[in-house]
């Protein structure tokens, strides 16, 4: 995390007492999706600018810019972090060769 890119309010699962980091990564091979749901809107309502939800079971992803407001990414797309992240970019299927999931038949 760079300096300014970190605000100071409870998040769910937080690590530290007081800091919200803007970037969540969500990793699932299934999760209920009303608990997810749930999970993002906390996210958000407490101040993070953006989550991503990589779902290792379809080998997919899902970039969230606010609870209502997301772009699916196929196997073959990339994340994209943008200013956010520096630029910081990620093919898909790079990350789930790298980590062994295996494509759902």
């Amino acid at each position: 995390m760079r300096g300014g890119h970190v605000s100071r309010r409870h998040c769910p699962g937080e690590a530290a007492a007081g800091i919200v980091p803007q970037f969540v990564g969500e990793v699932t091979d299934g999760m209920w999706q009303m608990e997810l749901q749930r999970r993002i809107e906390d996210y958000f309502a407490n101040g993070v600018k953006l989550v991503w939800v990589i779902d290792l079971s379809s080998r997919t992803a899902t970039a969230y810019t606010s609870p209502k407001k997301f772009k699916s990414i196929p196997s073959r797309g990339s994340l994209d972090g943008g200013r956010l992240l520096g630029g910081f970019k990620i093919q898909l299927a790079k990350l789930f060769d790298h980590f062994g999931a295996k494509r759902k038949k």
